[in-house]
């Protein structure tokens, strides 16, 4: 399984990543390997560099991926460590929807919004990421929801909820406090923002 994973990463870009082996690639990213997984996981990372048409069958399945809620109380180490994995591969799953496009995931906002406040900090960038790409109008009806993430715990999650809400436009001059405020972040990667 892992020889042949490392064997189709360098076909990502194509169109046959997607079309010929994205099931297995997704199926394999719950693999109980950890090896196996992790390739697994590069080349679901790799199927984002993929045209949207070639993605397109496999939508439904990576949506429902990137949506899929861990259990709560979470105890073990292992069970922790099983989290994490699952957080990674449903922040990727969000990365590759991504690649479908703006049409694609205004259709998805149902989905998607909620993520906002994903437990997960991975699965919080992955989301403001894919809801920055979709506009100034859809941003400004979610300035609620993204306006606070520029003060979250995570530096991925500020930095990436900074450069969305960037996008607001005109509307940006009504966050300009919030924006002032991300200035004086400990993390230079989000002061630069």
């Amino acid at each position: 399984a892992l020889r042949s994973l490392r064997l189709v990463g360098p076909l990502a870009g194509h169109g046959w990543l997607a079309s010929k082996a994205g099931e297995v690639v997704i199926d394999f990213s719950k693999h109980s390997d950890t090896d196996v997984r992790d390739a697994a996981m590069d080349c679901l990372l790799m199927m984002s560099r993929e045209p949207p048409a070639a993605l397109q069958p496999l939508a439904a399945r990576l949506l429902a991926q990137a949506v899929l809620k861990p259990p709560a109380g979470v105890r073990t180490r292992k069970a922790r460590e099983v989290a994490q994995v699952d957080d990674t591969r449903r922040a990727y799953s969000l990365i590759v929807l991504s690649g479908l496009g703006t049409d694609f995931l205004l259709a998805q906002e149902a989905s998607l919004v909620p993520l906002l406040a994903d437990a997960s900090a991975t699965v919080r960038a992955a989301a403001v990421r894919a809801v920055g790409m979709l506009g100034t109008d859809f941003l400004l009806q979610q300035a609620a929801s993204l306006v606070p993430l520029m003060a979250d715990e995570s530096v991925a999650v500020r930095a990436a909820a900074i450069q969305t809400v960037g996008r607001f436009g005109p509307g940006l001059l009504a966050h300009a406090p919030a924006l002032c405020a991300c200035l004086e972040d400990s993390w230079e990667a989000v002061r630069m923002q």
